[in-house]
């Protein structure tokens, strides 16, 4: 330090003072940005549940397009959070952890004007389409909501396809309300239920893991399209929504949503 005050004086000094500190506040500003996102990032108590391809278990491994691209936006945002601090649970009791628990994450999530208000968002991820899904015996027919009072439905519960059958007036004595999507596909397949309320993609994905044949059944009802999101407690920082959300666009703008969706098969 000595040699360098001696050898410059004055403007000189002054100039080149200056220039060196410019320059390693440009070093150092992604290191102070990095550092204040993490500050302001909670560890999140992330719930899921089995939702391939969006989100599944694998070889005892919770992967998934949605998963990976939770991980990148945690990373990107100074998080050391991973896969392995995720849980897949039934979605009900995901979804109450999301509601309750004040870092509660929740994934994928239907964003719905009910839920609106409920939650803080980030996405969206992907969108999905929800169908009423029958055996292709005895060839049921629905044309009309008024169609549904005749059929026992399966359901999980607190799902969102629960929110859009009771609009169209179901009945919840109509509901066969189970934890699980596969439980769902296993009574629609023994006849204990004649239609249940799924992904067609995913079903197909489901079936094919329980040993029926996709080929066995059929859509026959389209309930709803809907975008599905990250979901955050209420009480979750508006600057931390903000910096998620900003990392995802920038994510998406890169092409990594693209690249995992090609990575996935992902049909939509």
């Amino acid at each position: 330090m000595f040699f360098f005050l001696t050898h410059f004086s004055g403007r000189k000094f002054r100039n080149t003072a200056c220039a060196s500190l410019f320059l390693l506040f440009l070093v150092l500003c992604p290191c102070l940005q990095l550092s204040a996102q993490t500050a302001q990032l909670p560890e999140f108590e992330i719930v899921t549940e089995s939702f391939p391809p969006y989100q599944f278990r694998e070889n005892g491994k919770i992967k998934g397009l949605a998963v990976d691209l939770l991980i990148l936006m945690l990373q990107r945002a100074g998080s050391v959070q991973n896969a392995d601090d995720i849980s897949m649970l039934p979605w009900a009791r995901g979804y109450f952890i999301a509601l309750n628990h004040k870092n509660g994450l929740l994934f994928s999530t239907t964003r719905t004007k009910e839920r609106e208000k409920l939650f803080k968002w980030v996405g969206p991820i992907f969108q999905n389409t929800m169908v009423l899904i029958a055996k292709k015996q005895p060839h049921i027919k629905i044309t009309q909501p008024e169609d549904l009072r005749n059929y026992i439905i399966g359901t999980v519960r607190e799902d969102v396809g629960e929110l859009y059958l009771t609009a169209l007036d179901v009945t919840i004595s109509q509901l066969s309300r189970n934890n699980t999507n596969t439980g769902n596909i296993q009574m629609l397949d023994r006849g204990r239920v004649n239609l249940i309320a799924q992904s067609w993609d995913f079903f197909i994905h489901e079936a094919l893991a329980t040993g029926l044949n996709p080929v066995d059944f059929e859509p026959v009802f389209t309930l709803h399209i809907d975008d599905l999101y990250y979901a955050f407690h209420r009480q979750t920082p508006d600057r931390v929504i903000k910096i998620l959300q900003n990392i995802f666009d920038e994510l998406k703008a890169e092409g990594v949503l693209e690249r995992l969706i090609n990575d996935y098969n992902v049909s939509n």
